[in-house]
């Protein structure tokens, strides 16, 4: 019995420890990326102001697997949405075009569900025809939940690799088209 009782008190000792860790971890992810494309600023909007064509380039809703995908409101305009969900978890999620400056700037907000709400702006710089600079700015605010903050240190990376991957996977559509 002795064992058992033992083995309860490092178990919980050791969830107690990583549970005070989680209050000392961030409270917001951060991700700034950019890149240059060989294409006009209105091309380049129009893969991030229509969520149709963000959906088919963005590796998001290929890495969940989105079973079930629904949009609404018109492309290219405020209130532009997406509904989804993944075959792993059953939560729906939602990206939403808030703000939209024509061929500058795209501002998104999301929900991915479990408190986790944020936003997302691009803005594109292009001083001729044929050449944009996409700056792509994800923020995610965790808040002082310590298993929200554990969540936010252990997908970061993940969240990185999914927008460079995505933003390289644009670059490579609007050159070839």
């Amino acid at each position: 019995m002795s064992a058992f009782l033992t083995l309860y008190i490092v178990i919980s000792s050791l969830l107690l420890i990583l549970l005070i860790m989680g209050y000392f971890l961030p409270t917001k992810i951060v991700i700034q990326e950019e890149i240059d494309v060989k294409t006009s600023a209105e091309e380049a909007f129009k893969n991030f102001a229509d969520l149709k064509l963000f959906s088919k380039w963005h590796p998001w809703f290929r890495k969940v697997a989105a079973v079930n995908i629904q949009f609404e409101g018109e492309a290219l305009t405020v209130s532009n949405k997406i509904y989804f969900k993944s075959k792993i978890y059953s939560i729906q999620k939602k990206i939403e075009i808030s703000h939209l400056e024509a061929n500058r700037k795209v501002f998104m907000e999301f929900d991915f569900g479990y408190n986790l709400k944020g936003n997302i702006e691009i803005d594109l710089i292009s001083n001729d025809i044929a050449k944009t600079h996409i700056y792509f700015n994800f923020y995610l605010p965790l808040g002082s939940n310590p298993l929200i903050r554990w969540y936010g240190f252990i997908t970061k990376t993940s969240y990185h690799v999914s927008i460079r991957s995505g933003l390289k996977t644009l670059k490579v559509k609007l050159e070839t088209t």
